[in-house]
């Protein structure tokens, strides 16, 4: 609907992603599908003291190294969905299956024995998806309306397929830092505060329609919402880590009166595109 790739969606045109799938047609327009396919994810946060791993410090502060946010490769993404094509238009459902495993509590190449500070289990996100594409012919031809709700827990990047890092917002002398992850951990097993992996809730709405003025000329309208969320204790970790917190590593951490990395968005925005020819054409976008 635009060409801008600022807004969060699950629009998954990569250039060539892994995935071996196998699509029923079950009659009606009904068609059914499940896929394993390479995971996709966004960072893995490993917290100890006032620094992070797993994605370089997200405070310029001492941190413990960078290693991958991720551990090696386990488990395929398992993806699902139940789809509907008929002449009003589509709609589909789909869940998917992600796992979420780090690496060591403390990662740095300086380390002798990162292997010391043991890792936390592995952990399952999911998320759960819905979408209506309804055409309206009565408004004008070829028009179609279409709407998207996903819910995600440790795997947001169903959610933001683009973009897929941190959020910087800055006004003046005022900034805004949004963290975006599958998931935080901190501590590590000799000092007693290991923590499991808290996984990262979010989720969001998106909504378009798109006009044709006529063959050649068309205007689409969407908008959308995001909302990122993290636990009391995930948040914690994120203010010890950036310097506001009041202390303790781990499970024992405690963020400062006012600390909170959950955050939101939202966009609206509009595209008028003119094809030239059926193989060229122009147009502006406006978010």
């Amino acid at each position: 609907m635009g060409y801008l790739g600022f807004a969060p969606n699950s629009d998954t045109g990569d250039g060539g992603w892994e995935v071996l799938a196998y699509t029923a047609q079950l009659g009606n327009g009904f068609s059914a599908s499940l896929s394993l396919e390479a995971r996709r994810t966004t960072q893995l946060i490993g917290a100890i003291g006032t620094g992070i791993t797993g994605g370089g410090s997200i405070n310029g502060g001492a941190g413990f190294g960078t290693a991958p946010g991720y551990g090696g490769w386990k488990a395929p993404d398992i993806v699902a969905n139940l789809r509907v094509d008929q002449a009003w238009g589509s709609a589909a459902i789909a869940g998917a299956l992600h796992e979420v495993n780090a690496p060591y509590y403390i990662n740095s190449a300086t380390l002798i024995n990162p292997e010391a500070s043991g890792h936390p289990d592995d952990e399952w996100g999911w998320a759960v998806m819905a979408g209506l594409r309804l055409n309206t012919p009565f408004i004008g031809q070829g028009d179609y309306l279409q709407l998207q709700a996903i819910y995600t827990h440790g795997a947001v990047r169903y959610l933001m397929q683009n973009p897929n890092s941190n959020w910087w917002y800055q006004d003046g002398q005022a900034a805004a830092f949004g963290v975006l992850s599958d998931g935080v951990y901190g501590g590590s097993v000799p000092l007693g505060n290991a923590t499991s992996i808290q996984l990262t809730t979010a989720w969001g709405i998106n909504a378009s329609y798109e006009h044709f003025w006529n063959p050649r000329w068309r205007t689409s309208l969407y908008g959308g919402y995001a909302d990122v969320s993290y636990n009391g204790l995930a948040n914690a970790i994120l203010c010890t880590a950036m310097n506001d917190g009041v202390g303790g590593n781990g499970i024992f951490a405690v963020a400062a009166a006012g600390c909170s990395n959950d955050w939101t968005s939202w966009w609206i925005g509009s595209r008028t595109q003119w094809n030239v020819t059926k193989e060229f054409y122009l147009g502006v976008d406006i978010a």
